[in-house]
């Protein structure tokens, strides 16, 4: 499983025109992003924090496409722990490796 630097999707996703590293949009949505992301065929998967003005917190799993929009993957603070997230990510990586080898269509 290849990793990445969060870098990488945030040039991709300021370069297509989209703001949502920006500091600005960080500080009012109020979350953090993981410092890697990991390949999933020609996209990348990346865990945020989420910190909301409700007082609720959690992790979100993320996907960035190759025109560097950014999607959600399941729910918004889906999970209690980046370490939760991040082993749904693998998993959901690893699931499409195998798909591939097999010869499914992902």
């Amino acid at each position: 499983m290849k990793k990445v630097s969060i870098d990488v999707i945030k040039e991709l996703n300021a370069t297509s025109g989209y703001r949502w590293f920006s500091p600005e949009t960080m500080r009012f949505c109020g979350f953090r992003v993981s410092n890697y992301a990991i390949v999933d065929k020609k996209d990348y998967l990346f865990v945020s924090y989420e910190n909301d003005y409700h007082g609720r917190c959690g992790y979100t799993i993320h996907r960035c496409i190759p025109n560097g929009h950014i999607l959600k993957i399941g729910n918004y603070q889906e999970y209690p722990t980046a370490r939760a997230a991040w082993a749904v990510a693998k998993r959901i990586v690893k699931r499409h490796e195998r798909e591939r080898k097999e010869g499914v269509k992902v």
